[in-house]
């Protein structure tokens, strides 16, 4: 959940500019900001809407968790592929 939406407000800083290289270090600095505190904010809403759900159903999580972290990837590889072709 925390690659998820680390990827996508990854993408929306980048929509906005953030990744460009003419710009300065204090926008990678926002988004290194913003990745991580939209990381650890999921992590702990998570933690605590679900937080007494995550012993009884400890493999179903575990599968949830993988489909998470794979879905991250799979948006990472595909942003980084569209980037290009868009850019060409």
């Amino acid at each position: 959940m925390r690659t998820m939406l680390s990827t996508q407000v990854k993408a929306l800083l980048s929509a906005i500019g953030v990744g460009e290289k003419s710009l300065t270090i204090i926008g990678a600095t926002f988004q290194w900001f913003l990745r991580d505190l939209t990381g650890m904010l999921g992590g702990i809403l998570f933690t605590f809407y679900q937080g007494s759900n995550l012993d009884s159903n400890a493999k179903m999580w575990r599968l949830v968790a993988d489909l998470m972290n794979d879905l991250g990837i799979y948006m990472g590889e595909i942003y980084a592929h569209g980037k290009r072709i868009v850019h060409m």
